[in-house]
């Protein structure tokens, strides 16, 4: 997973800002974006953090909520390490 990554996170974030909307109707009514979402969201945040916040907490997307509110709560924890 390339948000994983510390050398191309800056680049992963720029992506999925740019192509979230693509990326959300390809999975719509799947269970997908939300897994998706809650495993991508505590990496993306290490660098960006309340940008990562703001940019999700304000979407409304009922088939990924769950997901989101899990990558939220877990970039809580990995900033609390850092």
């Amino acid at each position: 997973m390339a948000c994983r990554n510390p050398y191309f996170r800056d680049v992963a974030w720029s992506w999925i800002k740019v192509n979230f909307n693509a990326i959300r109707k390809i999975y719509e009514a799947t269970g997908t974006l939300s897994r998706v979402s809650a495993s991508i969201i505590p990496f993306l945040g290490l660098q960006a953090k309340e940008e990562v916040e703001n940019f999700f907490s304000n979407l409304e997307i009922p088939e990924a909520s769950l997901g989101i509110r899990t990558g939220l709560e877990i970039l809580q924890v990995y900033s609390r390490l850092r």
